[in-house]
């Protein structure tokens, strides 16, 4: 397994990720989540979630969990009341000072394609799923002959456990009705 992975606590996540490189020929993309323990309107709730193109300027601190992703590697964090944000990379090797390296030791790791919801609408940049009361918007147009997504991920996988211990994101493609 050549990719590498690390751990650890932040207070602040923007210095780390306007740290990281995210190449320029590859589209990034970004999953930000902001729950709320209180009563939301529509508008937030529409933006409780977002899936889109990654944007270096978002203030990611007011996210409690996220990932951003491309081919090469991914950060995932989350937000603990008492601790701050855990946070992990995964993939190329980064420059990452504030965090840790995991062990790895064992692991190997696979790619894995997920279908995700709704197929695309004939004439809008959307996909509909009739058991979800909402259009999902995917950063991914798919060709005309295509009408689904897959999420490719990849596992890692402790050989000795047979457990998986750690997954990342890669991107969005193209799929057929069945993998």
């Amino acid at each position: 397994m050549n990719d590498m992975i690390y751990t650890g606590k932040v207070t602040d996540l923007n210095p780390m990720i306007a740290r990281i490189s995210w190449p320029q020929k590859r589209d990034a993309l970004m999953i930000l989540e902001c729950f709320q323990n209180r009563w939301i309107d529509k508008d937030e709730r529409e933006n409780a979630i977002r899936f889109e193109k990654f944007d270096k300027k978002q203030n990611f601190n007011t996210f409690q969990t996220g990932r951003i992703f491309d081919f090469e590697k991914e950060l995932f964090w989350s937000w603990h009341e008492t601790k701050g944000f855990h946070v992990i990379y995964s993939g190329s090797e980064a420059d990452l000072p504030e965090l840790q390296t995991a062990e790895t030791e064992g692991w190997d790791k696979s790619e894995q394609k997920y279908m995700l919801w709704g197929r695309k609408h004939e004439t809008e940049p959307v996909f509909l799923e009739i058991q979800i009361p909402r259009l999902l918007c995917y950063p991914f147009s798919c060709k005309k002959e295509k009408t689904r997504l897959a999420l490719k991920i990849v596992e890692y996988r402790d050989q000795l456990a047979c457990q998986t211990q750690h997954y990342r994101f890669l991107g969005l493609e193209e799929a057929d009705e069945s993998l």
